[in-house]
């Protein structure tokens, strides 16, 4: 899932390399700010993906489970004991 998601980035970090590189002249320079600061925010991102897919590669996983609410066998009880009037009373 991670590597996904960094593939995903990374092939936005070139386009946006690409367009600076290639239309730099074409573009305001408060947008080609914007391009730049947003390929910074990128790498940024793609540094964090990795560092937790190393983390999650070198410690496992630890098992989760799942438990219910408890109940108190008194509640229990009282339940049933009114579900069986009820249909008593029918």
């Amino acid at each position: 899932m991670l590597s996904e998601i960094s593939k995903v980035l990374d092939k936005r970090r070139t386009e946006l390399t690409e367009l600076l590189e290639n239309k730099s002249g074409e573009i305001e320079i408060e947008k080609q700010h914007q391009i730049f600061g947003a390929i910074n925010e990128i790498d940024v991102m793609v540094q964090t993906l990795e560092y937790y897919r190393a983390k999650e590669l070198r410690e496992p996983t630890p098992e989760i489970k799942l438990i219910g609410p408890q109940e108190s066998g008194s509640t229990f009880k009282k339940l049933f004991n009114n579900i069986n009037k009820v249909f008593k009373n029918r």
